[in-house]
């Protein structure tokens, strides 16, 4: 009797250490991918939280151009920067708190591929993660929040790229400090480009490679340009401030131009080149 005694209170107190290792974000927490993304860890979070009847969720991924409007149908132009939208619907009883982690994969549902997660701008209830030993930048919960709805800044890969696969998982928890009573949900959103579109933005020309990423001191941008002139480099923190601007000639042809960027703090950065009508934009990942 007294070993089951044990062996119970262990097994709450194990419990309420994983509830709050999640309650921050499992990438922020503990450096995990729990999206149901190729590539990712099996468990998400319908395995510790989707065990209740009495709260019902499901969860909703939706990528919204600058008005607004769904690109579920018209597709994404590369390079261009999108609202990215996780909401937590609840279908039945009454959830103190949400939580949730995305993923965009550069491939179709199912399959693995480059990591397509150039997020910016989270709002207050979000936060960006990098997983070094993965590569893989997560969108996710900055902590439990009253809020099912989840927004970040999205830019699309460069021209060229094909399909864009979201995934995500999200729960609504009873608050109780363990995953008792929780539910949650785990869903996708697949994307493709929009080809052949009349836009302001000129069809790009200029090869771009920043490398190594992630960087320590000196960041080397390649670039392939079919004609030279000046052009702006910006670097842009994840709120979207200036850190670091430029301008510079570039040459035609190919060109390497060195840049320190060890007075960066640690973190994720975005930067963007463009002139004579492109702009191209990178990001970057400062040990």
């Amino acid at each position: 009797m007294k070993l089951n005694f044990t062996y119970t209170i262990f097994s709450l107190v194990l419990m309420a250490v994983l509830f709050s290792s999640s309650s921050g974000g499992r990438a922020g927490a503990a450096m995990q991918g729990n999206t149901d993304a190729p590539g990712d860890d099996t468990k998400t979070c319908v395995t510790c939280h989707g065990n209740s009847s009495s709260i019902q969720v499901t969860l909703s991924i939706d990528i919204l151009d600058g008005e607004g409007n769904s690109i579920d149908t018209t597709g994404y132009v590369g390079g261009e920067t999108y609202d990215a939208v996780v909401t937590i619907n609840v279908e039945d009883g009454t959830p103190t708190g949400f939580g949730f982690q995305m993923l965009g994969l550069n491939a179709s549902k199912g399959e693995n591929g480059p990591v397509a997660s150039e997020w910016s701008a989270p709002a207050d209830n979000v936060q960006i993660i990098n997983v070094a030993s993965t590569g893989r930048t997560y969108a996710e919960h900055k902590g439990i929040t009253t809020d099912n709805v989840f927004r970040v800044k999205w830019t699309a890969p460069e021209k060229d790229s094909g399909e864009v696969t979201f995934y995500a998982c999200g729960n609504g928890i009873n608050g109780n400090g363990e995953t008792s009573g929780d539910n949650a949900a785990c869903g996708t959103f697949t994307i493709t480009e929009k080809l052949n579109t009349n836009t302001s933005r000129p069809i790009e020309s200029l090869d771009l490679v920043i490398a190594p990423n992630p960087v320590e001191d000196v960041l080397h941008i390649r670039t392939n340009s079919p004609n030279s002139g000046d052009y702006n480099l910006t670097i842009t923190d994840l709120l979207g401030r200036t850190i670091y601007q430029e301008v510079f000639d570039l040459p035609q042809g190919k060109s390497d131009y060195p840049l320190s960027v060890s007075n960066l703090e640690t973190g994720i950065y975005s930067l963007h080149l463009s002139g004579n009508g492109k702009m191209l934009t990178r990001q970057i990942v400062k040990r």
